[in-house]
């Protein structure tokens, strides 16, 4: 099925039948956590954009709060990723009922990787409590399009 001249066999996840990686905000209030690798290199064998990007909010212990939290992709070796776009999320978690957030962000301009890069995330966060966020992916659209 074409649309907008790509067919669904051009999109992709990454990674695919496997969990993503899992990735921190330290506990001290906008404050970036270290870089986590989702995609290594040598990995997507062609150019592509990334259109979103999936994460799994994980409880912490500020309930009951408007939280604010920053995600950032990035390509390039461990330890000298460039930030290639930065998400912001405002969100309220309840996790006394149970809540998880599960978000799928659409990215507002598809960003455009070359192919065999390294894509990382990183996240930082308004409170000084330390949050995990799992599962994280992106969703890609290989290019030049078929």
């Amino acid at each position: 099925m074409s649309f907008l001249g790509y067919t669904t066999k051009d999109v992709e996840c990454y990674p695919l039948a496997a969990s993503g990686p899992t990735v921190a905000s330290p506990a001290t209030a906008w404050t970036w956590g270290s870089w986590v690798e989702i995609v290594p290199a040598n990995t997507v064998t062609v150019d592509f954009v990334i259109t979103h990007l999936v994460a799994l909010e994980f409880p912490t212990a500020v309930t009951d709060t408007r939280l604010q939290t920053v995600f950032q992709l990035g390509i390039g070796a461990a330890g000298s990723e460039v930030a290639i776009i930065s998400i912001p999320v405002s969100w309220y978690i309840d996790s006394t009922v149970g809540h998880l957030a599960p978000w799928i962000f659409p990215l507002p301009t598809p960003r455009k990787v070359t192919a065999n890069s390294r894509v990382a995330v990183r996240v930082a966060h308004s409170v000084a409590t330390a949050s995990t966020f799992g599962s994280c992916k992106i969703v890609y659209i290989k290019l030049p399009y078929t």
